[in-house]
């Protein structure tokens, strides 16, 4: 009796590696040699982080660090969740109630600390004078579906994927495996 292994596949591509090396330690080497080392984060990324959903406001956004700080938590990160968007648009800020958050961010920095925006991936599509939305059009940089496939949500002569997120309206989804989407 000869061990075996047996594949049965219904299609597509199966790509099987086999690491034979002499001790646990040399098939490990092998396996990274093809996947590659993991990622260590940065060493703050450890550390304590601050976020929550429901700061209406930069001052209670404040409020929350320094209730932290007076509690002598030490801390690390504070995240803006989408509270700081305006209009819940990805890539903007309100300008009345998180007005000075460039200026709370650079005092973060300052005192050691980072500052980690929200972003959804979700692009409005229907809000009116939204360059990130009118820009990600001009380039093209949406999800789309496979041709020829039964279109959810498909109101438009092209194949971009449409959906629900923060926005009271559509959202389209930006392809960030193609190139131009990071321009």
């Amino acid at each position: 009796d000869k061990a075996m292994l047996t594949y049965r596949t219904i299609g597509g591509i199966l790509d099987i590696f086999f690491f034979a090396g002499s001790t646990p330690e040399m098939v490990i080497r092998q396996y990274q040699s093809v996947i590659g080392k993991p990622y260590f984060p940065p060493y703050w990324a450890f550390g304590f982080q601050l976020c929550r959903y429901g700061y209406d406001t930069l001052d209670n956004m404040k409020a929350a660090m320094h209730r932290t700080l007076n509690a002598s938590i030490p801390i690390d990160v504070h995240y803006g969740d989408i509270d700081y968007f305006h209009n819940r648009l990805d890539f903007t800020f309100d300008p009345t109630n998180f007005k000075d958050i460039p200026e709370y961010i650079d005092w973060l920095h300052a005192n050691g600390m980072k500052f980690i925006t929200m972003l959804d991936p979700a692009i409005d599509t229907e809000a009116k004078d939204y360059s990130v939305y009118t820009e990600g059009q001009k380039a093209d940089i949406w999800m789309k579906w496979p041709e020829r496939r039964n279109l959810q949500f498909h109101e438009t002569n092209d194949r971009k994927i449409l959906g629900y997120v923060w926005p009271d309206g559509k959202t389209a989804f930006p392809d960030f495996f193609y190139p131009p989407t990071s321009d």
